[in-house]
């Protein structure tokens, strides 16, 4: 075994939490701990109402410069010095930072303007109650540190770890990952996953950008992996993950019918603005475990929602009778009865004369089952009971680790 190297040129490592003197305690988790919002407090948020800072809060007119324009070595709010950007999308910005008074590294999640208050706002009373309910100490989830502001654009300040799953899958030598790892993130997603349902919290939008490992150490080693070749691989010394970003998260007090979370992780009953909910995450996270294991995702990235179901059948077969027609009440014209199945009306009779329609066939026509694309039937059972397309049918994410894929041993 050769000796422990770092993946930090493609990810900054986090330098490790330091520890209270007295007792071992962390003084930024009692006072996060300590702030823990009500649910009366939580539902006051989802419902719309606006906080203190939103009320507070300066006209549109007066935003200064837009947080892309934040240069390598620039402080922010005071007290973060700015290295580099980790990941963007169209909301929010997460910047790697040095905390100058303590000198380690934490992650700045910048909102894009005045409205992210309620956002920043919502996603601080989420990250509240996983924290009083020691979901933090227990090592599933990002730490909030701070909650922020630069200029008047709201920030949250959260303890900074390792590569996401994604970058994570983009380093060559690190592929095909181990089973002992493919089953270790299994089941610390399932009892991540299965904490926030524990706390009526929904996260909506599982995904490998949204998992993080606590550490880039990575070691070389000798050993069997599932393509069955014996070769030199480079694995985690640790496989520890934690879930981020609850900021789209959503609690069960509430009826649930709107689009949510990522397309490409979203799961029918979402795609077809159905009521959904708890079982929307198993499913956003049998296809994390799916992408990890065949190195790319399950379903292609179409805007079509129509194709997509169409890509879903063609994979794991027809939708269930019962479902089909609960679908068809509220859905007119999604499935075609053909004797006494149902199938999804596409693309036959929906895009016949649209000039991509051949690109369209050949697409489906090139996808394949499920247990050819997870070729490992103990993966492929557990993948295709996370990712069926009825909710109700899922297996409940509190049984993933009893699973005999996740019960198995595995060396590497």
């Amino acid at each position: 075994m050769e000796a422990v190297q770092n993946l930090n040129s493609l990810s900054v490592k986090s330098s490790p939490s330091p520890q209270s003197a007295s007792e071992g305690k962390d003084p930024d988790m009692e006072s996060v701990c300590s702030n823990a919002a009500s649910r009366v407090e939580i539902e006051r948020l989802l419902e719309g109402v606006p906080s203190d800072d939103t009320k507070n809060a300066v006209s549109r007119t007066d935003l200064p410069p837009l947080y892309q324009d934040v240069e390598r070595g620039e402080l922010l709010c005071d007290n973060y010095e700015a290295l580099e950007y980790r990941a963007s999308s169209y909301r929010t910005s997460a910047i790697l930072c040095r905390d100058v008074r303590s000198n380690r590294t934490v992650i700045l999640k910048m909102f894009k303007d005045i409205t992210g208050h309620y956002e920043r706002d919502h996603e601080r009373v989420i990250m509240d109650i996983v924290s009083d309910a020691r979901g933090v100490q227990t090592g599933r989830f990002a730490r909030l540190m701070d909650s922020v502001d630069h200029g008047i654009r709201p920030c949250l300040v959260f303890e900074a770890y390792g590569m996401t799953l994604k970058e994570l899958q983009s380093v060559p030598y690190m592929r095909p990952f181990s089973f002992r790892h493919l089953q270790e993130w299994t089941i610390q997603l399932a009892e991540g996953i299965s904490f926030l349902h524990s706390n009526g919290i929904i996260h909506t939008d599982i995904k490998l950008e949204n998992i993080v490992v606590e550490s880039n150490n990575a070691v070389n080693i000798y050993g069997f992996c599932h393509t069955s070749k014996f070769s030199l691989k480079t694995i985690l010394v640790s496989s520890a993950i934690r879930i981020i970003d609850l900021g789209g998260a959503a609690l069960m007090t509430e009826r649930h019918a709107y689009l949510s979370g990522t397309p490409l992780y979203r799961a029918p009953e979402v795609t077809l603005k159905m009521e959904w909910g708890y079982a929307v995450d198993t499913f956003g996270a049998g296809l994390v475990i799916a992408e990890m294991f065949g190195g790319s995702p399950l379903f292609y990235e179409v805007d079509d929602n129509m194709e997509r179901l169409a890509a879903m059948e063609r994979m794991l077969g027809p939708f269930p009778k019962k479902f089909a027609m609960e679908i068809e009440r509220t859905n007119k014209g999604v499935f075609r009865k053909s004797g006494t199945a149902w199938h999804v009306d596409y693309p036959q009779a929906r895009c016949i004369h649209r000039p991509d329609h051949e690109h369209i066939v050949g697409r489906l026509a090139r996808l394949r089952p499920l247990d050819v694309m997870i070729g490992y039937a103990p993966l492929c059972s557990l993948i295709r009971r996370m990712i069926n397309v009825n909710p109700e049918s899922r297996i409940p994410i509190q049984e993933v680790a009893q699973h005999p894929f996740c019960a198995a041993q595995y060396t590497f």
